[in-house]
């Protein structure tokens, strides 16, 4: 077995969660926010993201920042303005002191920040801003970006491109909330209806998909969606096995 097969199997005592529980709950107050929202963003994170996150000035931040590395908390990285969690228990148990109203503000807000601070690599993050706006209970965004996530793997990896688009189908159901909702969860379909042709989907499958999109572009009345489906509907019955040439 591995080291790391090892570690993995190593049960944490629960007195050591409390000592670590203790020693985040008698920190001062502005420096506990930004170690809880440091625990939302990941082991390792930019303090671009993290004062997105909390709001703060980089400069006031560093302050934390400072206290916290002291206190062997966190540590900075080889790359400058990048820290990480000194071990990664301080981040679960940073993480695990959050209350489900504050982690999910937290996650809102890590999500709105990584668009922020990286708007020439928001179809590289999208997969990542999607879990964020999951966590943050925000079904929508969480299919907005999931939907995004789709369109790109569609380039390289036909899997990832399916499985992000079935959780934009699911986060949105079949009566999506919005105008913008309806015509994502209409596109995600035609996607998958496209991947359908080439990746060997059961016809049921595919089936289920054109009656979900086309109730939906329907309730829409948008001829573009509409057309959109007739074009995927098309395409799908050319790869049907039936349709091929022998």
């Amino acid at each position: 077995m591995c080291s790391s097969d090892l570690l993995a199997h190593v049960r944490i005592p629960p007195s050591v969660h409390a000592v670590l529980g203790a020693r985040i709950d008698r920190l001062d107050a502005a420096d506990r926010i930004v170690l809880q929202a440091a625990s939302v963003i990941g082991r390792t994170f930019t303090d671009a993201v993290l004062a997105g996150a909390v709001q703060r000035p980089i400069d006031e931040l560093a302050v934390s920042l400072s206290t916290l590395c002291a206190a062997e908390m966190l540590q900075e990285t080889t790359v400058l303005g990048e820290y990480r969690f000194w071990h990664p228990l301080t981040q679960e148990v940073a993480y695990g002191s959050l209350l489900t109203p504050g982690r999910r503000r937290l996650h809102r807000a890590v999500a709105e920040s990584l668009i922020a601070a990286s708007p020439d690599r928001l179809d590289e993050l999208a997969a990542l801003i999607a879990t964020h706006y999951e966590a943050a209970d925000d079904r929508q965004e969480a299919a907005r970006w999931h939907f995004r996530a789709g369109t790109r793997a569609m380039r390289s990896d036909f899997a990832i491109a399916q499985t992000r688009l079935y959780a934009a189908c699911a986060h949105l159901g079949t009566d999506p909330p919005s105008r913008d909702a309806q015509e994502t969860a209409v596109r995600a379909r035609i996607l998958l209806m496209r991947l359908g042709g080439r990746t060997g989907m059961d016809t049921a499958e595919q089936e289920q998909l054109r009656i979900e999109a086309r109730a939906i572009a329907e309730r829409t009345g948008d001829p573009k969606l509409l057309f959109g489906l007739a074009l995927a509907d098309g395409s799908r019955s050319g790869f049907s096995p039936s349709c091929r040439s022998p």
